[in-house]
């Protein structure tokens, strides 16, 4: 299979996947209704809305990944590709499935979790594919400084780590779990996240780190 009808088959599921999203933005029938009623009912379906927000950003993210790990980072393709290909397809096809149970039981740390969970495999996925292309012997990739590689990691870790992150802190506040899987998706908008990242947090752990095993020594 070459480029192209990969691109095809991704890209015709995640545009299936997004349409079935929002598909469950349903409007309530009232009849007669007062502006006061209109707006308690919109208000009543803001969880739906924002699983649907959370789950349509989130998919654009990871099909803006798949489609640089097989467009730009891999120069040819593979069986053993075509099957990770295969296993993200599966769990992108189960996310209006999660976001559906998110989005009406969001009160719920199981809902949360379920959610969490399939948003993290895919994740998981996309990374180890990434990391096939970079270390497998029958793909060519393209050449990538260290940095490069470290920048593409930690937004690739950060929704992952978001999303496991939500599971246990759902059971404390389901509130401040929704907050952690948006940090995600905004996290992933900001051009150079991974860069002040990279700056405010993995550069000063380097440095105490390589302080203490001077000392150590």
């Amino acid at each position: 299979m070459n480029h192209a009808r990969l691109h095809a088959l991704t890209d015709g599921i995640f545009a299936i996947v997004m349409t079935l999203l929002v598909l469950e933005l349903k409007v309530p029938v009232l009849h007669h209704a007062t502006n006061e009623q209109v707006w308690d009912l919109i208000r009543s379906q803001s969880p739906i809305f924002l699983s649907y927000f959370i789950s349509f950003t989130v998919l654009f993210v990871y099909w803006r990944a798949h489609n640089f790990v097989i467009t730009i980072l891999a120069k040819n393709i593979d069986v053993n590709l075509l099957t990770i290909n295969g296993v993200f397809l599966f769990l992108v096809g189960l996310v209006p499935f999660s976001t559906q149970v998110l989005g009406e039981y969001s009160s719920s740390p199981l809902a949360i979790s379920i959610y969490a969970i399939n948003i993290a495999l895919i994740g998981f996925v996309i990374l180890f594919m990434r990391i096939y292309v970079e270390k497998s012997a029958s793909i060519e990739n393209l050449e990538r400084t260290k940095e490069q590689r470290l920048g593409a990691l930690i937004r690739t870790i950060t929704p992952i780590a978001c999303s496991l992150l939500a599971i246990p802190l759902s059971l404390i506040s389901t509130k401040a779990a929704f907050i952690i899987l948006l940090f995600a998706v905004f996290y992933n908008f900001i051009n150079n996240a991974a860069d002040i990242t990279r700056k405010l947090f993995i550069r000063p752990v380097l440095k105490v780190k390589k302080l203490l095993l001077g000392h150590s020594d």
